[in-house]
């Protein structure tokens, strides 16, 4: 399992097998579509099933909106599954037309590999379809911290850590 804070990646040396890079890419943007439809039991498809998910509120994240992003800790497969789960029966997820409701945009990756094991760091930016009625947070960011496990030759998600350090409603940052 990950430290509480994971280390920070070198900026200045980084020695990384371009398929490894990749690979840990397209998982990790594999999770962002899964996030954004959302389709929670397809993290079966990409999480160990020791897997840690945390979520430590921070920044400017004001008072009425800490309800719709408390903090918070899933460890295992299922109380991940049925945590998330939940948050996405919470928050609305937009409308039933809507093949996206939420948008994830993960940027800025910096990924260190040491052999069988990964770490990766990405900024986080959240955008929601807004419906009338709706007021949960329309826009969010952060940072995600991410910890891979490469078994039998496939990488997989061991551990999250995202820090959300901002959220904006409609029309103002809070």
């Amino acid at each position: 399992m990950a430290s509480e804070r994971p280390a920070e990646i070198s900026l200045r040396s980084i020695s990384v097998d371009p398929k490894d890079w990749i690979e840990i890419q397209h998982l990790w943007s594999v999770y962002a579509r899964y996030s954004d439809t959302p389709d929670i039991e397809r993290y079966r498809e990409i999480f160990t099933p020791d897997a840690t998910w945390k979520l430590r509120s921070s920044g400017t994240v004001s008072a009425e909106w800490v309800g719709w992003y408390p903090p918070q800790t899933f460890i295992g497969l299922e109380p991940m599954l049925a945590g998330l789960g939940q948050h996405a029966k919470n928050v609305k997820f937009g409308s039933a037309n809507a093949e996206f409701p939420t948008m994830h945009v993960m940027s800025s990756p910096l990924i260190s590999v040491d052999g069988d094991t990964a770490h990766g760091s990405w900024y986080l930016s959240t955008f929601r379809l807004m419906v009338a009625g709706d007021e949960s947070p329309a826009k969010s960011g952060g940072k995600y911290e991410v910890d891979f496990v490469r078994i039998d030759g496939q990488w997989w998600i061991k551990d999250v850590y995202l820090d959300l350090y901002w959220t904006a409603g409609p029309g103002s940052l809070r």
